[in-house]
């Protein structure tokens, strides 16, 4: 009796060849049609032995129930068509999808410096799909992961996606995830372990191009020590060529690293982002706003627009872009926030609420949202360095404006103003001051003693919304000037119907008298100006304290206009040789003594609110 041979495709459920279907190993010609009888047979697992093998055409795998393996073994996958390379569609109906590994894709087709093939591998419509140890280059989209309306099975999802140490390079978009169902987020579920998505290429016309990860439309996304560097490559050569890949010219500027687009709940660890013109986009589209995103990295170029909710873990930040339709964001760095960077995040309070520079310090905490508002409640900080709302009232000489013809100064309707000063202190020395010229000023003398040394102008404003002037351009001006040598210091600033602490500090050297001047820009504009004051001698952490529409973090142990104790805005503990006998105080407000003295106490406490109220002296000082 003899025995007949069976191929390993004749026993049910065993692994597969594509070599077995014909396929050609050394890329002469199409193998499309192997494969795809292979995929076909309903096998578990499709071997693609090791060597190169040519796609004419798009080779599916459609699976709604059922697992399939495709093992690479290493081999070179060409696309020579404008249809695509592999696609994984409508696969993981009873939760067992794919998985695909050990594969190196390339485009090779190409109009002049156009890339034709429009995806390498795309995940289209399916759930449990992994992809591993696989590398693309030369497509329009390397790895391609998407959700339409045309859904066979499932119910509308896609979703459990794990890209894992796969490597994109040269792709217009590196990987690209993209919801087509506007409704709803269908799309979810996409994990990116490890993995590098650099040098995208960036000679089409897509408003993608030149991306290493972008992600449209999506939620819970996990990336986890990916990089996506020097992306928007745009070499000389032609793009498949050794002389392209290897010896461009530079990078063009719309290189991206990471873009989340429209998308909730965003995690990163360890994404590094480097060589990009932003290796952080977060954004969105009119009411379309990206949603719960945290980047835990290295990329210092950030890109923001429509979006809420999006925290920041980074080294460092090189430059900042802040559009439209931003708020809550949070900033933590390792290193510290350069000066310009952090003038323009505390510029944009509305958008800002919290920044950390760690190491400095300790760690130096700006909370932003409450710096600039009316009752600064949060995070008060002792030691050597304040946050900048904790600029409060901090220079003890207080200056009267002068009665400059540029501007016009009237009390007239104080009464009927109920407003609590910037530090929660009922607010009697508020001066409305309105610019008639554009050079409008107001400047007093700084004492009648000049002084070779440091000095610090400060004062709180904010716009006067009940005039209903817009503040534009530079908005307000501070600047100190010696009677001899003329101007030391100028910092612009921005202001809103909010108090903000503004100051400037120089440096006279010169023997003259020292004046400071308040300037608003355009004519008509009005606003509030409460306590300005003015210190000899007085030692800041650097040259500006507040420049370039930014504060900037001061030294110092002394708090004149006091800091509050309790729930209530008006209950305050500053200093003091006495305690008030005018002005109206509540229970529990505390003045300590700035001269204390053996035998004395400590200061005063208000033991009964009211004008002045009942005050009683506590903390008795030993002889």
């Amino acid at each position: 009796m003899s025995l007949t041979k069976a191929h390993n495709r004749m026993i049910q459920d065993s692994a597969v060849s594509v070599v077995d279907f014909g396929a050609d190993k050394t890329g002469a010609s199409n193998s499309a049609a192997a494969f795809q009888a292979a995929i076909n047979t309903g096998s578990k697992k499709v071997i693609i032995p090791n060597g190169t093998y040519r796609l004419d055409s798009v080779v599916t795998v459609n699976r709604v129930d059922g697992y399939i393996e495709i093992d690479g073994d290493g081999s070179v996958i060409q696309v020579n068509n404008t249809t695509g390379g592999l696609l994984i569609d409508d696969v993981g109906g009873d939760g067992r999808g794919a998985e695909i590994y050990n594969l190196n894709f390339e485009g090779t087709v190409f109009s002049g410096d156009d890339l034709s093939v429009p995806y390498l591998i795309h995940i289209k419509n399916s759930t449990y799909v992994k992809l591993r140890h696989l590398y693309g280059k030369w497509a329009q989209k390397g790895i391609f992961v998407s959700i339409d309306d045309n859904r066979v099975s499932r119910g509308g999802d896609s979703h459990n996606i794990i890209i894992e140490n796969c490597r994109m390079a040269y792709n217009d978009t590196n990987l690209y995830a993209y919801n087509y169902r506007t409704g709803n987020f269908n799309l979810y579920g996409i994990t990116v372990l490890h993995g590098n998505y650099d040098l995208a290429w960036s000679k089409s016309t897509s408003g993608v191009d030149g991306t290493g990860m972008y992600f449209y439309h999506a939620k819970e996304i996990v990336i986890i020590n990916a990089v996506a560097q020097s992306n928007g490559y745009n070499g000389s050569y032609a793009p498949g060529t050794t002389d392209a890949e290897f010896n461009g010219v530079g990078y063009s500027d719309i290189g991206k690293g990471l873009v989340i687009d429209w998308c909730q709940r965003v995690r990163t660890i360890q994404y590094h982002g480097e060589n990009n013109l932003y290796d952080i986009t977060v954004q969105g589209s009119g009411n379309n706003r990206s949603e719960d995103v945290q980047i835990d990295g290295t990329g210092t170029t950030i890109r923001l627009n429509n979006s809420i909710d999006v925290s920041f873990v980074l080294d460092s930040i090189k430059t900042l872009s802040l559009g439209a339709r931003t708020s809550q964001v949070r900033f933590k760095t390792i290193n510290p926030i350069r000066p310009a960077i952090l003038d323009q995040m505390i510029a944009n309070d509305e958008i800002i609420v919290e920044i950390v520079e760690r190491g400095v310090a300790g760690d130096r905490v700006q909370t932003c949202n409450t710096i600039y508002g009316s009752v600064i409640n949060e995070q008060i900080e002792f030691g050597t360095y304040f946050g900048k709302g904790r600029l409060v009232n901090y220079l003890p000489k207080t200056l009267n404006p002068t009665g400059n013809a540029a501007w016009a100064v009237s009390n007239a309707s104080k009464a009927n103003y109920t407003d609590i000063g910037p530090h929660g202190l009922v607010d009697t020395t508020t001066t409305e001051l309105t610019a008639s010229a554009d050079n409008g000023y107001m400047q007093a003398a700084a004492g009648s003693v000049t002084w070779d040394g440091p000095y610090a102008f400060m004062v709180w404003v904010k716009q006067d919304t009940r005039i209903g002037a817009e503040l534009t351009g530079d908005r307000v001006r501070l600047s100190l000037r010696s009677s001899v040598g003329g101007e030391l210091a100028l910092s612009t600033f921005y202001v809103t119907d909010q108090w903000k602490p503004l100051a400037v500090t120089a440096y006279g050297l010169d023997g003259g008298n020292v004046t400071c001047r308040i300037q608003v820009g355009t004519n008509g504009e009005t606003i509030q100006v409460w306590n300005p004051t003015l210190n000899k001698g007085y030692q800041p952490s650097s040259s500006i304290i507040h420049d370039e529409s930014g504060a900037y973090s001061a030294r110092g142990s002394y708090f004149p206009g006091g800091m509050m104790v309790g729930p209530h805005p008006n209950v305050k503990m500053f200093s003091g040789t006495a305690a008030p006998t005018s002005g109206t105080w509540l229970q529990g407000t505390i003045v300590i003594d700035s001269t204390p003295s053996a035998g004395g106490t400590l200061g005063w406490v208000c033991t009964t609110g009211g004008t002045p109220g009942t005050w009683k002296t506590f903390g008795a000082i030993t002889a």
